[in-house]
């Protein structure tokens, strides 16, 4: 196998044996890295074993980071998990992070019975992460995350084009969490290591790859049965269409398997090249009419606030002889005034919050596996104090605006701080989200889930399918396993309802010679695409598949408690698990 030098020339060959490790009374905490680079965008992983020397005591530790904030603060201020640990046990225990940059130094740690200012520092790094780094988004480069398997990589290209991290551990110690590798946009590991590595780390793998990743194997391996072969490359490597991802597998070394790699890398870095700030993304996907402060009306109602309270008050005042009175109706008048004001804003928009998302979902009926991206958006007229919940299998990419440098974020007011805590779900505890301020996020999410489309064989040839995606059917388009054609419209949930045959479509023959596949909807703006697939549903669909639009949201979360949805979008691409002519989907 020919392989090149190049890049993989400068990465660490050799990871050390152990991380950075401190104990504090009973509790020893060590951290574990995965890679030494940078990486601008996804999740970022901080792996730590947490072990309790005690052989009586139970422990509560919580680890966090950074341990000390520089600078006044950062755009994420503080990550933290709380774990048990029983009497001579250990945990391992991830932090992860968000693609908002930290400025501070190292993590800490702390048992629930110390006091709050008893920590204990853990050498750690965690300001290699994070677009805040990065001035102009367009000329982020991609990020090669390489296992320690692969002796020597394809010549990926000069350090200026590419960054490559090598593997700090071996890969039956890698993460069973796919959120650890969404910082990279290219993983490559060796056939042998797919085949011996742990079956959760695989699957972490395999989920990366179809949220939009890039999977380089080199050497031998069988992708899954549902990711469709693409191509062959000209050197024999074979390139799988893995949901919204691409895996190429079989690769020889080449300039042409390099080539190739490292243009389905820069495809899954394309889309975290369009994050936007408040205005831009409420423009492109809005959760409320208008941003803008009312200057005109709030200044028309200070004139006539003070010509009332002053000359007009005084006037009446002066003919009644009750000057006085002055003392009482001033501020009475401002209390009557305040409340209309405060009244006529909840009358227009309420104390409750509101939420809007947009979502595709590739519904694998085979391996009961869901892949979705999408947007989704708040809006509260208060301050929410709970926060954001959101699931431990979803990617979020906040959209705000940061500036960029060392001194961005200096804040007097603590309470602009946005903090994230593991401890039970993925919850964006504080700082995200004020009153009248729109959050937006881009969300990628894999999960298993067991909503599926279950079609029946009548008679006469008739189908019919029984509706159990969690949410009403708007309208369905369905191709069986012969490539016949069928749609149906208003289907409620957990209804069945007979399809009507239709012509098969004939491809537009100036589409006909442009592939169409879900990697061309990841690439594109999520907002504008996601809406046009089921407007061009012969492009995407292939025998054995479905597209269904949906009225709400079933596989995304509502992550504001109590919100009520505004508009709740939902596609799902289904794979077809069973036999269409049979009485299971």
């Amino acid at each position: 196998m020919r392989l090149a030098s190049g890049l993989i020339g400068v990465l660490v060959l050799a990871s050390a044996a152990a991380g950075a490790s401190q104990r504090s009374g009973d509790i020893g905490v060590t951290a574990t890295p995965m890679v030494s680079c940078e990486t601008k965008h996804g999740y970022r992983e901080y792996r730590f074993t947490v072990r309790n020397y005690s052989t009586t005591r139970p422990h509560v530790v919580t680890i966090f980071l950074p341990h000390d904030v520089d600078y006044g603060g950062s755009p994420l201020s503080r990550i933290s998990r709380s774990v048990a640990v029983g009497p001579g046990a250990a945990a391992n225990v991830s932090l992860l992070q968000c693609s908002l940059g930290i400025e501070g130094n190292g993590a800490g740690f702390r048992t629930r019975e110390e006091r709050t200012a008893d920590r204990t520092f853990v050498d750690v790094n965690v300001r290699e992460h994070g677009s805040w780094y990065y001035a102009d988004p367009d000329k982020f480069n991609p990020v090669i995350f390489v296992s320690r398997g692969v002796a020597a990589a394809p010549n990926l290209g000069s350090p200026d084009d590419v960054t490559a991290g090598r593997a700090e551990q071996p890969v039956d110690q890698w993460s069973s969490d796919w959120l650890a590798y969404t910082g990279f946009d290219g993983v490559i590991v060796a056939g042998g290591e797919m085949a011996t590595m742990p079956p959760h780390v695989r699957l972490a793998l395999m989920r990366y790859a179809e949220c939009g990743g890039t999977l380089m194997v080199v050497g031998d391996w069988e992708p899954p049965d549902s990711w469709r072969r693409a191509e062959t490359l000209p050197t024999g490597a074979v390139v799988h269409d893995a949901v919204f991802g691409r895996c190429i597998v079989g690769t020889s070394g080449s300039a042409g398997d390099a080539s190739a790699f490292l243009a389905s890398a820069q495809e899954t870095l394309d889309p975290w090249r369009h994050t936007t700030d408040v205005l831009g993304a409420n423009k492109a996907f809005p959760v409320t009419e208008s941003l803008s402060v009312p200057v005109r009306g709030m200044m028309g109602l200070m004139l006539v606030f003070v010509i009332l309270i002053g000359p007009v008050n005084l006037l009446i005042l002066r003919r009644m002889r009750r000057r006085v009175w002055l003392f009482w109706t001033a501020p009475a008048f401002s209390l009557l005034t305040c409340g209309l004001v405060f009244g006529y804003s909840m009358l227009s928009e309420g104390l409750q919050g509101r939420y809007r998302t947009l979502s595709l979902t590739v519904l694998d009926e085979t391996t009961g596996r869901a892949t979705s991206i999408g947007w989704t958006a708040f809006y509260s007229p208060l301050t929410p104090g709970e926060g954001f919940h959101f699931s431990c299998q979803t990617e979020l990419t906040p959209q705000v605006a940061l500036s960029y440098g060392p001194f961005y974020g200096r804040r007097s007011d603590p309470s602009q701080a946005r903090t994230m805590d593991w401890t039970q779900d993925q919850h964006l505890a504080s700082g995200w989200v004020s009153a009248r301020v729109p959050a937006h996020f881009a969300l990628r999410k894999s999960e298993n889930r067991r909503e599926r489309l279950t079609v029946r064989a009548g008679a006469a040839g008739r189908l019919s399918v029984v509706n159990g995606l969690g949410a009403p059917i708007v309208k369905l388009f369905l191709a069986d396993r012969d490539g016949r054609w069928y749609t149906a419209e208003g289907i409620p949930a957990g209804a069945a309802a007979e399809v009507r045959a239709e012509p098969v479509p004939t491809p537009d023959p100036a589409a006909k010679a442009q592939r169409r596949s879900l990697r061309d909807l990841y690439g594109a703006r999520w907002a504008v695409g996601i809406p046009a697939l089921y407007n061009r549903p012969t492009e995407y669909l292939r025998p054995g598949t479905y597209l269904a639009v949906l009225e709400g949201n079933p596989f995304v979360e509502t992550a504001l408690p109590g919100a009520r949805p505004t508009k709740c979008e939902t596609v799902v691409f289904g794979i077809l698990g069973g036999r269409t002519d049979g009485s299971s989907g």
